[in-house]
């Protein structure tokens, strides 16, 4: 009875090996045994192509006694990120013909690694897979555009997963789409670099190059300013998607995701903003008359409150024989004193000649009467 061992191989490109780190390491397929981190009941030979050199400047006749050459490994299962060790060591390699073949008792990936820099071998494999296994989206590329100088306009560049460019925030600011792409497939959490041609050209640092950073199912914009080179041509121009920058050299020149043209829009007034016609200044509000009748009612409860008030605090105080030390009171000049009926009825005689009065609110005579 025999038990089949799914295998899966995953190629690297040549070019991604270059571009990200050049002639020191080469590399072979990564080899992978489902389901991972199972262990077998008896020894398993896998076999694998050994690493291609990236160019001519890299070239080795592999044997045993090759140091360059290491079997990395990762056990990691699922989703999680791949975490890549060097098992040479306890790992015998065989070599047959352009291949080495090993055995192993767990199910797991593995990739065969030509590093000059052995101890670096883990470090550039961990940077390398990273780039190969980012995910793939269809997207689509959208310009839009606003001008308001005849020789220079704002444009703003979208990378989106969806058909909702009718939607965007632009259609409501007055940009208009320029130019729109079909398709095509851009790498999640890759950089898109820009390169312009024509009569058009972004306002930028000196060297800079503009790049947009997609995350699927996410706005992806980036605004800049855009001058025409000569006001005597005609305001367009190309713009070029391209996955690398222009920094990195190739032997051979990059081919473009994808290739625009735009032209811009006719010119457009500033916008203007406006007050909105049910916005009101703030005024303040004016106090009620002094003399109205709720006014009157409130001054007449507040002077009764306070009289009544005065009256049980000066029984209190009688009740409770404090000393006259503790009192405070203002001794009243002769000119000031009131021989009313009804203040002399309810004063408190105090034995150093200081008396007490209730406070009594300015508030005319006339308006209300106080029934004692």
């Amino acid at each position: 009875m025999f038990n089949l061992i799914p295998l899966i191989a995953q190629p690297i490109p040549n070019e991604l090996v270059t571009k990200l780190l050049g002639n020191r390491i080469a590399v072979s397929p990564i080899c992978t045994i489902e389901p991972r981190r199972r262990k077998f009941h008896k020894p398993i030979t896998l076999t694998v192509p050994l690493p291609q050199a990236a160019n001519r400047g890299m070239i080795n006749q592999y044997s045993v006694d090759t140091p360059t050459l290491r079997l990395l490994c990762s056990i990691t299962g699922g989703s999680a990120k791949a975490q890549w060790e060097d098992v040479t060591g306890s790992t015998p390699l065989t070599f047959v013909n352009s291949c080495v073949s090993f055995t192993t008792t767990v199910s797991a990936r593995f990739w065969l690694i030509d590093c000059r820099e052995i101890n670096n071998a883990t470090k550039y494999a961990n940077e390398l897979y990273q780039e190969s296994v980012n995910v793939p989206f269809m997207a689509k590329f959208v310009l839009f555009a606003k001008r308001f100088e005849p020789n220079e306009s704002q444009i703003r560049v979208f990378c989106m997963t969806d058909d909702k460019e009718d939607k965007t925030l632009e259609n409501q600011e007055n940009f208009v789409e320029i130019a729109k792409s079909r398709d095509v497939e851009v790498l999640e959490s890759k950089a898109q670099f820009f390169e312009f041609a024509g009569n058009l050209t972004p306002v930028t640092k000196s060297g800079e190059q503009l790049y947009l950073v997609f995350n699927a199912f996410r706005e992806n914009r980036l605004p800049f300013i855009a001058r025409v080179k000569d006001p005597q041509q005609d305001p367009s121009g190309r713009i070029a998607f391209m996955r690398d920058s222009r920094k990195i050299k190739y032997d051979q020149p990059q081919q473009p995701i994808c290739t625009l043209n735009m032209t811009l829009p006719e010119i457009i007034p500033e916008e203007s903003y406006p007050i909105a016609s049910d916005s009101k200044p703030f005024r303040q509000t004016k106090s009620a008359h002094p003399k109205s009748s709720s006014s009157t009612k409130l001054s007449k409860e507040i002077l009764d409150h306070t009289f009544d008030n005065t009256i049980d605090n000066s029984n209190t105080v009688s009740s409770q024989s404090m000393p006259h030390s503790n009192i405070v009171g203002k001794k009243q000049p002769p000119s000031m004193q009131s021989n009313s009926p009804d203040e002399t009825k309810h004063k408190i005689p105090m034995t150093n000649g200081f008396d007490v009065q209730p406070v009594v609110a300015p508030v005319q005579e006339k308006n209300f009467t106080k029934v004692i």
